[in-house]
């Protein structure tokens, strides 16, 4: 695992490199173990409020925990916590299932309080488990040739270069629009809105 300490081979090695990279390889593995229990969470659980379940009403809002999943909370306002020295988890069977992923993983809950989780500032935070899109936005786009522009580009934008939309032809392409919070990715929701795998 990326930060386990019981060698202290893998922890010397990435204190090796840039101090960025460190930071960055530890957080990606923390949002790899949060994906994880999410995806189990989904597929055991399905996606209704349980009591136990952590919720924000908003961002930068404390964070509860649900007595009643009847007093109309909704699933999009369960979080769950990235794994880390500072947060709160779950008071239910979301405990079992941290415990699972996080062991496969060859961590423990009790790895992010060493010191090399708290050099990287490994506290944990909270994420939503259902993320809604805001401004979404769908145009059909006609065009003749797949080599054809169909939006304007940053590039087109610094370098002054006027772009004429096509407005007519056999093909059709999809602009899809639209806004997400942060810690959420534009990859995920375009793979749910197609059903498949992308990449």
């Amino acid at each position: 695992a990326v930060v386990s300490t019981q060698s202290g081979i893998t922890a010397g090695a990435i204190k090796k490199l840039p101090r960025k990279q460190q930071t960055l390889y530890c957080h990606a593995f923390q949002s790899y173990l949060w994906n994880m229990i999410v995806s189990e969470r989904i597929s055991k659980l399905g996606c209704v409020v349980l009591p136990g379940d952590l919720i924000q009403k908003a961002r930068d809002t404390p964070v509860t925990i649900v007595v009643d999943p009847c007093t109309g909370t909704s699933a999009g306002e369960v979080v769950l916590p990235l794994p880390g020295y500072d947060v709160n988890y779950p008071d239910n069977e979301m405990k079992q299932i941290y415990d699972d992923v996080l062991s496969r993983n060859g961590v423990t809950s009790e790895t992010f309080t060493s010191a090399i989780c708290k050099e990287f500032n490994m506290s944990g935070s909270y994420r939503n488990i259902i993320v809604i899109p805001k401004d979404v936005t769908l145009t059909l786009l006609p065009y003749s040739d797949p080599s054809d522009k169909l939006i304007e580009t940053d590039l087109d934008r610094v370098m002054g270069v006027q772009f004429l939309p096509k407005s007519d032809g056999q093909l059709r392409a999809l602009r899809l629009e639209f806004t997400l919070p942060k810690s959420a990715y534009a990859t995920m929701l375009i793979r749910e809105i197609s059903m498949g795998s992308i990449g």
